[in-house]
């Protein structure tokens, strides 16, 4: 073989290693999240068919950072309808956004209607009013922007539901290749009636 060969067939394992570990990091990544979310502190969402998905789900667990925040963790997984170029990179993936430990209760929901917003510098949390579904009444509709700018979404927060309390989610990330924009709706697995 020639240098240039060897080179090239370097360059190809090489990529391949590289490939395979990122993956196999995501994976580790996640398991080793897992660990520190018991069952009660994790929902389950069904994605809602749209545009370009035709369904999909969300994991959602919550994890007590400090006395004072929480992290919300969303692992995400949507199906494309046949024929989108919808990215790979965005079929499935995660989200990690830190809260104020009062929106980890329902006080923190009624000190936000009386004072319509609350910003912290992880995030700006909107009173947009409330809704009812089914045997859920009067929850509580939240809009959350992160400081990163990278995505936005509506919450809807019910003391029902565990972990985080979210019965549904409208998330719109803000930038994808070839979509542009796009929202995935998320209910409460096993329905809202």
């Amino acid at each position: 073989m020639k240098m240039a060969q060897y080179g090239a067939l370097a360059l190809l394992l090489f990529s391949v290693i590289f490939s395979f570990e990122s993956k196999a990091f995501t994976h580790d990544y996640d398991s080793y999240l897992d660990q520190f979310f018991d069952d009660s502190m994790t929902i389950h969402h069904d994605v809602v068919k749209g545009k370009y998905h035709k369904s999909g789900h969300i994991k959602i667990s919550k994890l007590n950072l400090n006395p004072r925040e929480f992290i919300v963790s969303l692992r995400y997984k949507i199906k494309p309808k046949l024929f989108v170029p919808f990215p790979k990179k965005h079929q499935s993936g995660g989200i990690d956004q830190v809260l104020p430990i009062e929106f980890a209760t329902p006080e923190g929901y009624r000190l936000l209607e009386r004072d319509g917003k609350l910003t912290n510098d992880k995030a700006t949390l909107i009173f947009e009013g409330r809704e009812s579904f089914g045997k859920y009444k009067d929850t509580y509709k939240v809009k959350v922007l992160p400081v990163s700018g990278k995505w936005w979404a509506y919450v809807w927060y019910h003391s029902d539901v565990n972990a985080t309390g979210w019965l549904k989610i409208s998330l719109t990330i803000k930038k994808i290749k070839f979509i542009g924009a796009y929202t995935v709706t998320s209910v409460l697995r096993g329905g809202m009636h």
